[in-house]
């Protein structure tokens, strides 16, 4: 298991922290059938990458398609992602439909794609991202 710094090391780009309403749908290997539509919450994201809580575990090197989306001004953000890591939160819960409590799961996800700084731009609370902010994004 790696250390905080160590998994700070690997990230190429800054992580923002953001609580935003997410669907999405894992891909089913050669189907032609579409996936079920699942909900759950952005809890960080950068532009290769972000966290995302869920009602149920996923499978580690799964793919997903993830749409972010911002409610206030409406926007939203579609991207292809592969799970990277898939943890039962301790102690933490969510309520299915019928109100049973369901352990919550945190999953890791890279995209598939580095998103541009402006997809990023439109899903935070503030209009745009300075320049130095674009800047220190490319180096990190």
């Amino acid at each position: 298991m790696s250390t905080g710094g160590e998994e700070k090391d690997r990230r190429r780009f800054r992580r923002y922290e953001i609580s935003l309403p997410i669907r999405y749908a894992p891909r089913q290997y050669q189907s032609d059938v579409p996936p079920d539509l699942w909900e759950g919450t952005l809890v960080n994201i950068s532009r290769s990458g972000a966290a995302i809580k869920l009602m149920h575990r996923l499978r580690r090197g799964g793919t997903l398609e993830i749409s972010f989306i911002q409610h206030n001004p409406p926007r939203c953000v579609s991207v292809v992602g592969k799970v990277i890591r898939s943890e039962l939160l301790p102690g933490l819960h969510a309520l299915t439909l019928d109100g049973t409590a369901r352990g919550a799961h945190l999953a890791a996800v890279e995209f598939a794609r580095v998103l541009d700084i402006e997809e990023l731009a439109t899903l935070r609370e503030a209009p745009a991202l300075d320049a130095t902010v674009v800047e220190k994004s490319k180096k990190e």
